[in-house]
């Protein structure tokens, strides 16, 4: 056994980032960029048609690459488990930056089957006289998160970014980076998904791994938990500068994530709803990022500490 396992370099095409000016973009261990021709001689022990269909599916295309170590199966499924996280760094930015990203924006891995995330082509026409077919065809899903040197530099320096990347390979975690690295797992898998109820419940996922802790006052905790970190956690939100407000807001959107997980309703979800709450989970962890930067937090009993404290000071009559 010992001798299949080996390190493996791997390759794979990415949509929904576009790179303006930068050469590259370095997410830990994995890098993205443009795979140009130049990299094929690279490419050995293949036959022609092989060679002509990496060329063909590849050459000029934004990919992610890095190395895994282990057997081949192994090391293949560890590198799109980590490759997806490097993407959901950029996921996260996505919506912290922009309100439609949860919706306009698909950042992913992709197969042989490019548009595999867009809805069905389809012709129809309306149920009237002389009126015209129309052909809904293939159109690769709605923006890239556009990403510059300019951009870069700014999440570099106020947000993190490098912070981000190294945590996704950082094998020794405490508590509360581990917590970040699940936050991370989950808003990929909310902007990669069609379905609204499901990203709904996949961006509860990404905060309720913060504020939490077992079955007890489960709204109340998550209510308190982002409101203290919207409003207190070190970046100035002007729509999120009334905690009271905020609260209530955040405890009325955890009662629709009860409707789909408890009594299965899913029309009830719509884009407006999608923004806000995306946008508001991205500032969450780049907050908790922060405060384990900054401020040395290594334990999510010390959020939920500060969120308690400042619940109380917030609930006191004035």
């Amino acid at each position: 056994m010992s001798s299949k396992i080996c390190d493996f370099s791997f390759v794979c095409r990415i949509h929904g980032v576009s790179l303006d000016g930068l050469g590259k973009v370095v997410l830990g261990r994995k890098v993205v960029n443009k795979y140009t021709t130049e990299s094929i001689p690279e490419l050995f022990g293949l036959d022609d048609e092989i060679k002509e269909t990496i060329i063909k599916e590849f050459a000029n295309n934004l990919v992610i690459s890095g190395v895994e170590k282990g057997s081949q199966s192994i090391a293949q499924e560890k590198f799109y488990y980590n490759a997806e996280l490097a993407l959901s760094v950029l996921r996260l930015y996505s919506c912290a930056l922009y309100d439609s990203a949860i919706n306009q924006v698909r950042i992913r891995l992709i197969d042989n089957n490019v548009y595999s995330y867009n809805r069905p082509s389809c012709f129809f026409r309306a149920n009237k006289e002389n009126s015209l077919t129309t052909l809904t065809g293939y159109s690769e899903l709605k923006q890239d998160f556009k990403i510059d040197s300019e951009l870069i530099q700014i999440l570099k320096t106020e947000y993190f970014f490098n912070e981000f990347s190294y945590l996704i390979d950082k094998k020794e975690k405490n508590e509360l980076e581990n917590a970040v690295v699940k936050s991370l797992f989950w808003i990929g898998e909310a902007q990669t998904d069609r379905s609204y109820a499901s990203v709904w419940i996949n961006l509860w996922s990404c905060v309720e791994c913060f504020f939490v802790f077992g079955e007890d006052k489960v709204t109340e905790r998550n209510a308190s938990g982002i409101s203290s970190i919207l409003v207190y956690g070190g970046y100035s939100h002007e729509k999120y500068n009334d905690y009271k407000i905020l609260k209530s807001k955040i405890t009325k959107y955890y009662g629709l994530r009860s409707k789909i997980v408890h009594y299965a309703e899913h029309t009830h979800i719509n884009e407006k709803l999608l923004e806000e709450l995306s946008v508001m989970v991205a500032w969450v962890i780049i907050s908790i990022i922060s405060l384990i930067i900054d401020r040395g937090y290594t334990t999510l009993a010390e959020i939920q500490k500060e969120a308690e404290r400042l619940d109380k000071c917030n609930s006191v009559e004035k």
